[in-house]
This record gives C-alpha cells, structure tokens and sequence, in this order.
C-alpha cells in the first residue's frame, strides 16, 4: 500500500480528494497540509510515498515546495493538483509523475493511480507514458521541443539543440550541442517530426540537422562522410541513394 499526503490550501479540495483516495485500495492517505512549510516538515518526518501538491499555496508555491523535499534523501513522487493547466509542461520538467486540473474526477484520478502503479512495476512503461504527455503537451503548445532521458530524468530540449539522431533498435540515441540522450521514438517517427526543421536522413541508422553539419569529406564510389558539430570523431555516411537528394536540398 502506498502511502500519499494531501497539500492544499482549499479545506473543500482537501476534502474532496481525501474522500477519493480513501475509496482506492492501494492509496492511504496518512496527512494533509495547507502549507509549503507544514508539506517539509510533514514529508520529513512520516515519509509518504506519493503527495498530491496544489501549486498555488499560501506560503510559496508548488515547484518551491518540490525543491525542498528533493533534497531529501529519498524523496516521494508529487503529483500536482492545480486549477490552471499552464504549469503543466514546467511541472513534467521538473520530473512530476502526473498533473491532475481541478475540479478533480475519479476516472481521472483512476488513471493516476495506474499509472502510479506502472511506475513501481514497469518503470519503463511508466516513463514512456510520462514522455508522451510531455511530448503532448509541447506539442498543442506549439513548442519545438521534445522530451529525453537522462539519469532517469525527463528533461526538454529544443529541435534546434539536436545534432544527430541514431537508432538504437526501436529506439533512438539524440546527441545535442548539450551531450547525448535516449529517446523513446523510432528513427522513423523522429524522421517524421525533425524534417520539416532541416533534418536529413543519410543512412538509415541516421537523421542529421543540417546546420549542424562541421564538414562534407568525399568517399568511395561517389559518396560522402558527413561531419558533425561537436561529433568530430563521428563519421556518417551519405549512402549512394541519398546523395541526390543531399546535394539537391544543400544546393550543391
């Protein structure tokens, strides 16, 4: 059973959300604050597992709150509860598991839950979900941007940052001006949302950005090896098939 705290400076959205919870069988509510002060104070001495935190306190704000109770040493999983969607990208940033709008509704908060559940049992999945909210989320806003992982964080980065994108499998490894990241997509879905944004697909293991390309050494039998910036000790080639269309979109 996991064990959660409620933090909410509206008595009636306390109330409310501590009377769904109590119906969840894998949920204890085991507190409630209406303060950032009292939400420390609490998590430091009964270590919930999960906290349902309002952005909008008395005292400081949500993402002040989650500052504090990240230093601790093993902090709990904060799902935000707020009126207002605009914090919602910010909140995923700062590696949130979810982000609930008032007024609350037990479809809603069954979906958190199970997905509260993914993360304790496939971490992977969890995760997965989570970048596809984010991704979401950059997306109706009209940001160029896209989610990646690094030490098990989610963090965002600008399509402009991205350098060269290699598959991995099913997935993709993105190196950026910023270091390299894993990421979730395909090289094909990658390929779908980069090309508008001058990327280019020379091989099929890569997607470069073409005004990050450092160098173009001619190859054997008519082709090329791209150099990157910031990559020079990696080589890509630009295969046979590709070279009209690479030449042809260069302007050479």
């Amino acid at each position: 059973m996991l064990r959660a705290l409620i933090v909410d400076d509206e008595e009636l959205s306390v109330t409310e959300l501590y009377y769904m919870l109590e119906k969840i069988p894998e949920i204890e509510v085991c507190g409630t604050a209406s303060s950032g002060r009292r939400t420390v104070e609490l998590c430091s001495r009964i270590r919930p597992d999960i906290v349902f935190l309002d952005i909008q306190l008395n005292d400081m704000n949500g993402f002040e709150v989650v500052e504090k109770l990240y230093d601790m040493e093993k902090p709990p999983k904060i799902i935000f509860v707020t009126a207002y969607d605009e914090y919602a990208l910010k909140a995923f940033e700062i590696n949130a598991l979810d982000y609930i709008l008032k007024p609350f509704s037990e479809k809603r908060l069954h979906k958190t839950i199970r997905r509260i559940n993914e993360l304790f049992t496939d971490r992977e999945k969890a995760v997965q979900t989570i970048r596809n909210d984010i991704n979401n989320i950059a997306a109706l806003k009209g940001l160029n941007r896209i989610a990646v992982e690094q030490n098990s964080r989610l963090i965002l980065i600008d399509y402009s940052e991205i350098v060269v994108v290699e598959a991995q499998g099913k997935k993709t490894l993105i190196r950026s001006q910023n270091g390299a990241f894993k990421s979730g997509y395909s090289l094909k879905e990658l390929e779908e949302k980069l090309k508008p944004y001058y990327f280019f697909k020379p091989h099929r293991s890569y997607l470069i950005n073409l005004r990050k390309i450092k160098e173009i050494i001619p190859w054997f039998n008519s082709t090329y090896m791209v150099v990157m910036e910031g990559y020079s000790d990696l080589q890509i080639q630009v295969t046979r098939n590709n070279i009209k269309s690479f030449k042809k979109v260069l302007g050479v």
